[in-house]
């Protein structure tokens, strides 16, 4: 019987090295195009007047008319995490906003040895890097020895969400991951764990709300208290040195009044976005952004579904993060939901926790759930490419 599940494990082990080779050769694809690594960076033409000198000197891939994506700004910070650069005002869209998320840029600048065009290139590798040790921490969590749990882990990996973050070098992917290394150690390294709350909120100020995912609720309620008071310590030590943080940046660049569209009464956008885009579709415009849209409406009403028959089960955490971040997917509006692939970062830790719970008790339906809930998989890849 051992030798059996060695061999059953083995095969899936060689299935999950596939799945890491067709990532690696399209990252491969990438790097050797024009500009390499810089490709990561999310560069675009609209800003390109605007960027700082570093960006010229390391021979940057500047998307021809686009925008680019907000990975941009976060790798002109890795230049100087500090914020003296005088040029930040102009070349960054929204200095205060972006500042926030300061980590990831910081770790490049640090990992550069403070060499400015270095810190570029590194920044532009870090989401690539971060990709195989999180396809390796969900395989390990998974403990994956058959085709559903193989299928779970595939999921978790190329999900639209963490794709573009590796893509456009975001810190979704990162914060995604730190969040979940909490929750799978929050009882054990309580120093760790510590840190990690602070390091989340730097990583993106949304994950304050993975907090209240983090406690272990395990016993009677009289054993809640030891963890509860830990977490709230926690708590307030990472929110007082964020709120310093957000101090500084307000003094440094002045206040950032949020952008108007993001958020909304709960599934109005989403009702909006799905209706344009099945009129669009009707009208025979096939493009995929419309396709992709109305499926991923049918896939996070599957997660959402699925988590909410799971709220008895409360104590878990990964369902309490799933139900908070389903939350948040309620309200997002139509700046979010105008590129739905948005929503999928915004809403990624409901997905990837989905992902890891997902065991519905009739086991017919697991196949036809895992796919609509994960079909933007196929997109995810074509952006990547």
């Amino acid at each position: 019987m051992k030798s059996e599940y060695a061999s059953h494990k083995k095969r899936w082990i060689l299935a999950a090295a596939g799945v890491a080779t067709v990532f690696t050769a399209m990252v491969v694809l990438q790097l050797i195009r024009p500009g390499g690594l810089t490709r990561f960076g999310g560069f675009g033409e609209h800003f390109e007047h605007r960027y700082i000198e570093e960006i010229k000197q390391v021979d940057a891939f500047i998307k021809p008319n686009s925008g680019g994506y907000d990975g941009q700004f976060y790798a002109q910070l890795a230049t100087d995490p500090s914020l003296q650069n005088p040029h930040f005002e102009e070349a960054i869209d929204e200095p205060a906003y972006r500042s926030r998320r300061i980590l990831l840029p910081a770790i490049a600048h640090l990992l550069a040895l403070g060499n400015p065009e270095a810190s570029i290139l590194v920044y532009c590798s870090l989401n690539i890097i971060i990709w195989y040790a999180f396809a390796f921490f969900i395989w390990s969590w998974l403990k994956v020895s058959d085709a559903r749990g193989f299928a779970k882990w595939t999921a978790c990996v190329l999900s639209m969400g963490v794709m573009d973050s590796v893509k456009y070098s975001l810190t979704d992917l990162p914060s995604v991951f730190l969040i979940l290394a909490l929750i799978r150690y929050a009882s054990s390294q309580r120093i760790l764990v510590s840190g990690g709350f602070i390091a989340s909120l730097f990583l993106k100020e949304t994950n304050l709300l993975a907090m209240a995912a983090i406690p272990h609720l395990k016993g009677s309620p009289r054993e809640w208290v030891k963890p509860m008071v830990r977490w709230v310590i926690s708590s307030v030590i990472a929110i007082a040195l964020f709120y310093f943080w957000y101090r500084s940046i307000n003094l440094r660049f002045g206040n950032f009044n949020g952008v108007s569209g993001n958020f909304d009464w709960p599934l109005v956008s989403m009702v909006r976005n799905l209706w344009q885009a099945i009129l669009e579709l009707y009208a025979g415009n096939w493009d995929d952004r419309y396709i992709f849209r109305t499926l991923s409406v049918i896939g996070f009403g599957v997660q959402i579904g699925y988590l909410v028959t799971r709220i008895p089960q409360f104590r878990d955490p990964m369902i309490r993060l799933g139900l908070i971040y389903g939350f948040l997917f309620l309200f997002l509006g139509d700046l979010v939901w105008w590129g739905y692939w948005a929503v999928c970062r915004v809403a990624l830790p409901m997905t990837i926790a989905f992902n890891l719970v997902y065991s519905p008790t009739k086991t017919k339906y697991f196949w036809s759930g895992i796919i609509l809930a994960n079909i933007t998989i196929v997109h995810a890849i074509y952006r990547f490419l």
